[in-house]
């Protein structure tokens, strides 16, 4: 054979570049580079997704928790600032903790990591002096533990988290805790 023909023949058979110039990868590489990518994609996609609905779901009940506060009226009685100046000194809490009354409110709520307000049930008025100075107690320990910056950080932990169960489970066993630490 001629020199000439064993050069057609391998120029047959391997081309390393396309007719634009462009060098071809073999398909099977190029197949599992593009699915890799829509799968990556597609991950980064649906964690974007569950992170925005969870973050959603904050701030509106953000936005609920502080209309209710603005809706709520000051609480002007006597007794309840009273005893109010009582268990803020008896915890150390310094500043001023605003008492508000809800009737849209079931029970009493700490809110605002620098300005603190309670707001208190509708039948708060009618409660002994012993059960008002439990409640104080209670949410002025939530003051004073800082629970509402450990519960932000715990939220966003679980928005970020949003796919991991035990996550989701720890925030719920961090509720309790704390609930009975300021029992």
């Amino acid at each position: 054979r001629s020199v000439a023909s064993q050069t057609a023949e391998t120029s047959q058979h391997v081309s390393p570049e396309e007719p634009s110039g462009n060098k071809q990868q073999p398909p099977a590489t190029s197949l599992v580079a593009g699915s890799k990518s829509t799968l990556e994609s597609a991950v980064v996609w649906i964690w974007m997704a569950g992170f925005c609905v969870v973050v959603l779901r904050l701030i509106q009940q953000l936005v609920v928790v502080q209309r209710k506060v603005h809706q709520a009226k000051n609480l002007n009685c006597d007794q309840w600032h009273a005893q109010r100046e009582i268990a803020a000194q008896a915890l150390g809490v310094r500043g001023n903790v605003i008492l508000k009354q809800d009737s849209a409110t079931y029970s009493p709520i700490v809110v605002g990591v620098f300005k603190p307000v309670i707001v208190l049930p509708a039948d708060a008025g009618t409660w002994s002096s012993d059960r008002r100075m439990l409640v104080l107690l209670h949410e002025f320990a939530h003051v004073k533990r800082q629970d509402l910056i450990t519960q932000t950080i715990a939220n966003v932990t679980c928005a970020l988290n949003w796919f991991n169960p035990i996550c989701w489970y720890g925030l719920a066993q961090m509720r309790k805790l704390r609930e009975m630490a300021c029992d």
